[in-house]
């Protein structure tokens, strides 16, 4: 069994323009849920590999010269320190992916830095893999990352000790660059080749710019968080993986659609679509329409999205809806993405 890598002190939120255009429909009259949902990879890994290597090619030898200073060391061990979060942040993804039952990682410091273009030699391949041929390899061939200052701005205004103070922000951009490959033990089929590029913002106030720059999280916290996003950004690129995604029903308007928003609220999707469903029927349009808009979000959280489908376009019928709309076109593109996950998961 899988254990996920939790970072507590990585919080991040992604909404697509359409699941804006829902939550911003939602009133009183409507409840706000958050489903997991699996999405594909964009590439198909072959279902046979079963088991992923991760080979870290972008390491700095640890051990130094006679010639390197204890700076140059210091600087060097937390390079790899870097390099290896956004290894972890990779690592996440596969842990939580049913695409893959087990990982493992290869620390694989290179001679050089100008062969990234290759992939691992033949020998390298065989020590790693051997013949087994339920293996996909990814290679971590390039890591760099970059700090700037961004702009920075003046608030206005706030009262200290009855006398007006100016309150400044600040931004500081920690971009990072990677450079990914995924391929089969054999070497000869290469299904991604990938630069990973991302910017994490960290934003930062204070009564001047000083005191703002002061305020500014720990520089490492930033470089280690920015590198975990980079390697976290890259495995959901290759492997199929869960999201949360927004969704509402409607909560008003008889005292079964309020009975049943009592049970949903306990989890009780099944009894509470059964007192929606008696609405259906019931003469007034808008309740009706709210419904099966309803019995639409009971089926896809029942994971199943033609039934979902089929009843968000009988709301739809029953009354047009912008609402109804896009959700009818989110359904058809998971119903698209289902077919996707059939070739990545089986």
């Amino acid at each position: 069994m899988k254990n996920s890598n939790k970072r507590p002190y990585i919080i991040s939120y992604f909404f697509s323009p359409v699941l804006a255009i829902i939550l911003t429909s939602s009133c009183a009259s409507t409840h706000q849920i958050t489903i997991e949902i699996l999405v594909p990879g964009q590439i198909n890994v072959p279902l046979q590999a079963r088991e992923l290597v991760l080979i870290n090619r972008s390491l700095h030898h640890d051990s130094a010269d006679d010639t390197t200073s204890r700076k140059k060391e210091s600087q060097i061990v937390m390079e790899n320190i870097i390099v290896r979060e956004a290894a972890a942040g990779f690592v996440h993804v596969v842990n939580d992916s049913p695409a893959i039952d087990s990982i493992r990682t290869v620390d694989l410091p290179p001679a050089d830095t100008m062969n990234l273009v290759l992939p691992p030699d033949r020998r390298t391949i065989d020590s790693i893999a051997g013949s087994d041929s339920s293996l996909v390899l990814v290679s971590l061939e390039y890591f760099t990352m970059s700090v700037t200052r961004g702009k920075s701005w003046r608030y206005g205004y706030v009262m200290e000790e009855e006398q007006l103070a100016a309150y400044y922000g600040i931004e500081l951009a920690v971009a990072s660059s990677s450079f990914w490959r995924t391929f089969l033990p054999s070497g000869e089929i290469i299904l991604d080749e990938f630069w990973q590029n991302d910017t994490l913002l960290a934003l930062s106030e204070g009564t001047d710019i000083d005191q703002a720059l002061n305020n500014l999280e720990d520089p490492e916290l930033l470089y280690l968080e920015a590198a975990y996003w980079n390697g976290y950004n890259y495995a959901r690129r290759v492997l199929p993986h869960w999201i949360k995604a927004d969704r509402f029903y409607f909560k008003l308007g008889s005292r079964n659609m309020r009975t049943g928003h009592a049970l949903a609220m306990n989890s009780q999707w099944t009894d509470a679509a059964e007192l929606w469903k008696m609405e259906t029927g019931k003469p007034g349009r808008s309740l009706a329409a709210k419904a099966w808009f309803n019995l639409a979000v009971v089926a896809e959280i029942l994971d199943k999205l033609e039934l979902a489908l089929e009843l968000a376009n009988k709301s739809l019928e029953v009354k047009a809806s912008g609402q109804t709309r896009v959700y009818i076109d989110l359904l058809e593109q998971r119903i698209k993405e289902r077919k996707q996950l059939a070739e990545q998961v089986g």
